[in-house]
């Protein structure tokens, strides 16, 4: 009587190369994750800062100038409810420019890729966006590489 030898499963290399086309298939899940959620927490910005320009507006329209705008009198006149800076930066403030005619939001500790993008960003309440306390050319390119950056935008 003869007995055949049968194999039966799967080879290392057939193995092997099920798991690294999974590892890749993994991999790529986590970066489009990365960009989704960068692509969420920038539009949470924007949103944050429209609502902080449109309710400064809306307390200040009686006066005529935006002098005395902090954040401090913004939470005490309930148009904000929080100090809690935007998820880009680390610490920001409200102050009045130019003689009270206009305001900015000025955001500090911002990384040099979220200063590039809300520089260039179409910002429809925006009158202005200065980087790093410069007026002189395209503020994206005063954005620091390596460097916390601060965006101020300036709106009236």
């Amino acid at each position: 009587m003869s007995y055949k030898n049968s194999e039966s499963g799967r080879s290392l290399i057939e193995v092997i190369g099920v798991m690294a086309l999974g590892a890749i298939m993994i991999a790529g899940t986590f970066q489009v994750y990365s960009v989704m959620s960068t692509r969420m927490k920038r539009m949470e910005v924007i949103e944050d800062m429209r609502d902080l320009a449109k309710n400064t507006k809306l307390l200040f329209s009686g006066r005529g100038s935006y002098n005395g705008v902090s954040i401090a009198y913004l939470i005490k006149a309930g148009a904000l409810k929080t100090d809690r800076a935007p998820a880009i930066a680390t610490e920001y403030n409200v102050r009045s420019e130019n003689d009270g005619a206009e305001f900015s939001i000025n955001l500090m500790g911002v990384r040099y890729n979220d200063c590039v993008w809300i520089a260039g960003a179409k910002i429809d309440f925006a009158i202005a966006i200065r980087t790093n306390d410069s007026v002189l050319g395209d503020a994206a390119e005063n954005c620091r590489r390596g460097e916390e950056n601060k965006v101020s935008i300036i709106a009236r």
